[in-house]
């Protein structure tokens, strides 16, 4: 299954990105490398930006400067991309706007199936600023939001899926699984293991349904609503504890 963080509109050459720029051949290469093992799902824009298709990368072939992207599922935008000139690659991962700029793609062969093969980019923008950054919790540092019931009853207890300065998004039951878009939650409970206690209003801002060995969920992404400096302080010291840990383990 596709890692599928949604991707916002490429980002125009008159914001201030140069900064986040790579031109590094080798950083160039781990950046795309991570965007296949981790499954991303990548939107192209082609024809000005007017049309797109939802691929996700298949290979990297530095030998020949060139990288192999799956079909889209729709013949006549796959026929429109091949005739572009200029193909915009945008990805969201773990919270990191991912974007590069190629030329011509041809058709080609990968694997047995069809597929489509562009030249390797020679820079690539890599952007991540702190309200984009996103902390998808480990096992080890699993947290849980408690919601509490309007009418006084007991609080519905929920894992959570990812957590951000910005937000948090919640892995559903049957109970909230039909939430409605701008529905607000009030005085949520989340227990930042020693870090303390976060009470906040959360504001739902989308929901998707993702499979899990277990069967289809439904994750609702929610904001917090005017979250205070103090509360902003533990999840930013939880989530750079948990980083920590993690990248203990792999080291280790």
């Amino acid at each position: 299954m596709f890692n599928n963080e949604s991707a916002a509109q490429p980002l125009e050459s008159s914001e201030d990105i140069s900064q986040y720029l790579l031109h590094s051949r080798s950083e160039i290469l781990y950046i795309l490398r991570e965007l296949i093992s981790k499954k991303t799902m990548v939107t192209v824009y082609f024809n000005r930006g007017k049309e797109f298709i939802l691929t996700a990368m298949l290979t990297v072939l530095p030998e020949r400067g060139a990288i192999v992207f799956d079909c889209g599922s729709q013949d006549a935008l796959n026929q429109k991309l091949l005739e572009s000139d200029r193909i915009i690659f945008v990805a969201a991962m773990s919270g990191i706007r991912i974007q590069f700029v190629t030329n011509k793609v041809q058709e080609v062969q990968f694997q047995g199936k069809d597929a489509f093969i562009t030249d390797f980019p020679k820079q690539l923008l890599r952007l991540q600023r702190r309200e984009f950054y996103r902390l998808e919790i480990p096992a080890f540092a699993r947290i849980e939001c408690a919601i509490p019931d309007p009418s006084g009853g007991k609080s519905t207890v929920l894992p959570i899926h990812d957590i951000s300065l910005g937000g948090l998004s919640i892995t559903s039951n049957k109970q909230f699984e039909n939430s409605e878009i701008m529905e607000k939650f009030h005085n949520c409970r989340i227990e930042l293991k020693n870090f303390g206690t976060v009470i906040a209003d959360l504001e739902v801002r989308n929901s998707i349904q993702v499979t899990q060995r277990s069967g289809p969920v439904t994750r609702l992404g929610c904001k917090f609503i005017d979250l205070s400096p103090a509360m902003q302080s533990l999840v930013q010291r939880y989530m750079v504890n948990v980083e920590k840990e993690r990248r203990a383990m792999t080291a280790g």
